[in-house]
């Protein structure tokens, strides 16, 4: 998936905070982390989108 740092926000504020706030592999960056950065960078974020799933995996600039 390739999201908008200002829609992977708003998606954040609706899923459980406990996934917003912490990495299913414990090694990456928080989802909350990245989505900051992205809005910071200009970036978009970029991840995965499986059966009610979500994950933020890292950021992309544009360029």
């Amino acid at each position: 998936m390739n999201v908008p740092a200002d829609i992977a926000a708003r998606v954040l504020e609706v899923v459980d905070q406990a996934t917003a706030d912490s990495r299913p592999n414990g090694e990456q960056s928080l989802m909350r982390w990245l989505v900051t950065a992205a809005g910071e960078l200009d970036a978009r974020l970029v991840g995965s989108l499986s059966h009610g799933y979500l994950r933020f995996d890292g950021i992309q600039i544009q360029g």
